[in-house]
């Protein structure tokens, strides 16, 4: 059986470890990811693979050569365009011959029993096999569900808790006969879990799941990443790691020096340096010329051929290659540091915190928010919700804006809007002119955040709305596609590789286009919002500080509910708190508990019931969990779930947040009008 990779990822998820790096080229153990792979086809007996590529090929092609090293005879096919899954599998057609073939995503680990699983695959007279794990929170996978026999009855990707009926995910490790590569468009875009598969299974196609024992990661996020790390160190993997072990957990090119102290699991490959009085592990990967200065700690972390400086403290933190810190440096859970970054004596990344590579963080700062910019021939980062953030003048250039608005002209009706701050009036007015200079139609909103200012999108119309605010020293840009929604990922796709480009745009077809204020203003939003409060609240009285609202859109809306609102903080009111962007609400109870965003999200689809049904939805990429961590709502239908778009009537008695009588919403949390109805 012949084997392909699909090893065309981008992994933006992983960023910036993958930034100017193909995913599949991260390192695990002083080899690629994709090495691994190769290993564990060829202790199978399965030498002949080709490689499907589409970012940065040449570093793939450059590694492997022919495969001869490794025992393997590889066959490269590149991409120009993305085809999905399945159309970089039918690309690869000339190569299979048409033989059957096992098809792997080439940024995962694992060591599954490939002879037994073709054992198994080819006793079913199976057309498609697809190997599948179990998770017990399975949302972002895609899920399978199979009878007794193994045969597939339905697929699901990517779904809501509501939606889960089965806790057997895909693994994206395929065994499939050439009939099933034939059903493949030759031409077109065409991916296996969401097109290919479902079409086959309603077509009568044998489709057989199979669970395999051993080990599988998707190695998709840095805390994935860490996890993978871990579990090869503590032998939940086999892995060949390819170091000598000086004790059953430590593995390290060089004995340990006397005045260095261990705590196993560790792997420490060559040409690392350690400072005296340093302390490693456990759970640490020092990769080849990697550096830790003296007294310095660095526990579950990763260093990618980085330096530690003296005294410094870093726990559970990736550091990419060239990257270094100075003296005293703290980096917290799951902060990265991207290749070449640096931070400064005294520096803090709190958790989470991501650095792109070649920046550098001053010393002493704290650092709240990831620091992002164009990265050297390639593209920027807009992060999930559509947001890009920079210091003005420095990262986000009225260059760069004046570009960004000839990208959005070309959607068509534009929207800009931004808050009254003479920094950012600069970066407004040169989006407007890239706006006007590609032939859009562009529609100034006046807004003071962007929740409004997506709304009014929607209302208009807009394909593309960009709304600058500020957040400490930074800028950042919100934006939005078609009717205010959340730009698609494909969307963001496209702007990240685009924007960065010294192409000149093309201009408008009938030259200059036209500017107009809208008519829809913040008084319809306003009205818009506590029109869903019916009948009008009364005899509730509230705590909004104004740091917590500095805008007093939140209070105007309160106020015209009739809610009696406090500026200050009072004890046993309860307090709210809206988000720099106004999509998000914050409640603490009258005792000071912070409300959790499931809790708030139930509360609201409470109201919702108990005005006689309707249709509620979670916002864009949210979820519910069961059993929301620090209560749960009590007396309500099991079968009412947010998101399940299923109306339901009636009014569920003796509902309660934790046993306490719950004050009833007036904001549905995450969810800004125009994404509900009630």
């Amino acid at each position: 059986m012949k084997a392909i990779l699909l090893a065309g990822g981008e992994g933006t998820r992983l960023r910036p470890v993958t930034a100017g790096l193909p995913k599949p080229m991260v390192p695990l153990f002083g080899k690629p990811v994709l090495e691994h792979l190769l290993l564990l086809l060829r202790r199978h007996h399965i030498t002949r693979a080709a490689m499907a590529l589409g970012y940065l090929p040449q570093a793939v092609r450059d590694y492997f050569g022919d495969g001869s090293a490794w025992g393997m005879e590889l066959t490269y096919f590149t991409e120009n365009l993305p085809r999905g899954t399945a159309g970089a599998v039918r690309a690869c057609e000339p190569f299979l011959e048409g033989e059957d073939c096992i098809v792997l995503s080439g940024d995962c680990v694992c060591d599954f029993d490939l002879t037994d699983c073709i054992r198994r695959h080819r006793d079913r007279r199976a057309d498609a096999t697809l190997l599948l794990q179990r998770r017990e929170e399975p949302l972002a996978f895609g899920l399978v569900q199979t009878d007794d026999t193994g045969r597939i009855l339905r697929f699901l990707e990517k779904p809501g808790w509501s939606q889960v009926f089965t806790d057997q995910v895909n693994t994206g490790i395929y065994l499939l006969s050439h009939r099933v590569l034939e059903r493949i468009p030759p031409h077109a875009a065409c991916d296996f879990s969401r097109d290919l598969f479902p079409r086959l299974l309603e077509e009568g196609f044998r489709l057989y799941g199979d669970l395999p024992a051993g080990y599988w990661q998707d190695m998709g996020t840095c805390e994935t990443y860490l996890q993978t790390l871990r579990d090869g160190l503590e032998g939940r993997v086999r892995l060949e790691l390819g170091l000598p072990r000086r004790n059953p957990c430590l593995y390290a090119d060089q004995p340990i020096p006397p005045d260095v102290t261990v705590l196993p699991p560790c792997w420490i490959g060559p040409d690392v340096r350690l400072g005296r009085h340093c302390l490693i592990g456990p759970n640490t990967v020092l990769e080849s010329g990697s550096q830790v200065g003296e007294g310095a700690v660095v526990r579950g972390a990763v260093l990618l051929g980085s330096r530690v400086g003296d005294h410094s403290s870093v726990s559970r933190a990736v550091l990419c290659q060239g990257a270094q810190t100075g003296a005293e440096v703290t980096l917290d859970p799951f902060s990265v540091l991207g290749a070449e970054a640096t931070a400064g004596d005294g520096a803090l990344l709190e958790e989470g915190v991501k650095v792109w590579p070649r920046l550098v963080v001053p010393a002493g700062c704290r650092l709240r928010t990831s620091l992002t910019a164009p990265m050297r021939g390639r593209t920027l980062f807009i992060e999930e919700g559509g947001q890009l953030s920079g210091l003005p003048g420095r990262e986000l250039t009225p260059e760069l804006l004046l570009r960004l608005g000839g990208l959005l002209a070309a959607e068509g009706k534009c929207g800009l809007g931004w808050e009254a701050d003479s920094a950012l009036r600069p970066l407004a007015l040169a989006a407007q002119a890239g706006m006007l200079s590609g032939g859009g139609e562009v529609t100034v909103l006046e807004a003071p955040l962007p929740a409004p200012a997506a709304w009014m999108a929607g209302k208009l119309g807009l394909s593309a709305t960009l709304f600058l605010r500020r957040q400490g020293e930074r800028a950042v840009m919100s934006l939005f596609g078609p009717s205010g929604l959340p730009l698609t990922p494909a969307q963001r796709r496209r702007l990240e590789t685009e924007l960065p480009g010294r192409e000149p745009l093309p201009s408008g077809r009938e030259g200059a286009g036209q500017l107009q204020t809208s008519k829809i203003g913040l008084e319809d939003y306003v009205n818009c919002v506590t029109s869903w409060a019916q009948p009008p609240i009364s005899r509730l009285s509230v705590s909004v500080a104004r740091r917590d609202d500095p805008s007093g859109l939140l209070t105007e809306c309160l106020e015209q509910l009739g809610v009696e609102v406090s500026r200050e903080r009072r004890p046993g009111d309860i307090s709210l708190r809206l988000s720099g962007d106004g999509r998000g609400l914050t409640l603490r109870t009258e005792e000071g508990r912070l409300l959790a965003e499931e809790q708030g999200l139930l509360l609201s689809c409470l109201v919702l019931l108990e005005q006689g049904g309707g249709d509620a939805g979670p916002p864009s990429g949210g979820s519910l969990r069961r059993g929301p961590p620090g209560g749960d709502v009590r007396g309500a239908e099991p079968s009412v779930w947010a998101g399940t778009g299923q109306k339901r009537s009636g009014r569920p008695n003796g509902c309660s947040l934790s046993g306490t009588a719950a004050p009833p919403p007036v904001w549905c949390w995450g969810i800004w009008p125009g994404q509900a109805r009630a």
